[in-house]
């Protein structure tokens, strides 16, 4: 028996095996969305840094006024600051590696600003 107003969806096809072969293809491609996305964000992922990642420190020669023998001598390695090309873009990167906690690099974003305002002012246009 029809009802008035709805159609067969194809001859031969049943109402019930038509929404399950949509559900299949609906959920595969959640699927590879979903694995997709989790691709993504494992190989976009920044890697936690360790001493084998870092560069040997380059080695400094002992100057002619110290007493301790070199043996003694306690060498700190020297952190390279990243390259950058403005103030703003150092800071950056220096909160991506976690060297300015996120205050201090509000805190220094303020002040350069403030010191861009004095610098260069912005002139409003007159009222006419």
């Amino acid at each position: 028996m029809r009802h008035a107003g709805v159609r067969s969806l194809a001859p031969g096809v049943s109402k019930g095996h038509h929404v399950t072969e949509e559900l299949v293809i609906m959920l595969v491609l959640v699927v590879l969305i979903v694995a997709m996305i989790a691709a993504w964000t494992f190989a976009l992922w920044p890697k936690p840094r360790t001493a084998r990642d870092s560069p040997a420190p380059e080695a400094v020669p002992p100057t002619t006024e110290t007493t301790a023998p070199a043996a003694t001598m306690e060498t700190t390695p020297v952190r390279r600051l990243p390259r950058a090309e403005s103030t703003e873009g150092l800071l950056v990167a220096q909160l991506i590696q976690g060297d300015l906690t996120q205050h201090q690099y509000q805190k220094a974003m303020a002040c350069l600003a403030e010191r861009d305002r004095t610098r260069h002012p912005l002139s409003l246009p007159e009222e006419a």
